[in-house]
């Protein structure tokens, strides 16, 4: 798991040029900003594994990242949903919509990845109240990699 999330903070680094790098970043939960973070940013969190067991002596591993995109909300609440077109502003849709183009079908360059990402789960938008902001609009999505490994065999 920790390559996965290493491999999506990489892709997503190098592909959301609109997002400073230390704003995606890897968080201990789907509700945590970075001290110090500015909008929009991008939060990477490791999912519940499922393991199967297969013939061979086989074991698939289903390896789900969460990653949840947060907007400042501002006057305009569309433009922290949609985004603006005519100042490049990207809403909550817009950059969860690039990290789909970005990350769905994508293998990371990894082995033993054998399937590539399948888009598992895409929650809403919703209001996220924090303290320290007038409010925040956020989007999670969750990807997932499967992966099959040579395991112990029986007898």
């Amino acid at each position: 798991m920790k390559q996965i999330l290493l491999a999506v903070q990489a892709e997503l680094r190098n592909y959301l040029d609109y997002i400073r790098d230390r704003d995606i970043f890897i968080a201990p939960s789907v509700y945590s900003i970075n001290t110090g973070a500015k909008m929009p940013c991008v939060a990477i969190k490791d999912g519940r594994t499922e393991m199967r067991e297969l013939s061979c002596c086989a074991v698939e591993w289903k390896l789900p990242v969460h990653l949840v995109v947060f907007v400042q909300l501002a006057k305009d609440t569309d433009r922290a949903i949609i985004g603006d077109a005519s100042t490049t502003q990207a809403g909550v849709l817009t950059i969860a919509d690039d990290i789909k183009q970005k990350l769905v079908g994508n293998l990371l360059g990894m082995e033993p990845v054998i399937q590539a990402a399948t888009l598992t789960d895409e929650m809403e938008s919703e209001m996220f109240i924090d303290p320290q902001s007038n409010g925040i609009q956020r989007k999670q999505l969750t990807i997932t990699y499967t992966k099959e490994v040579q395991g112990p065999c029986g007898s």
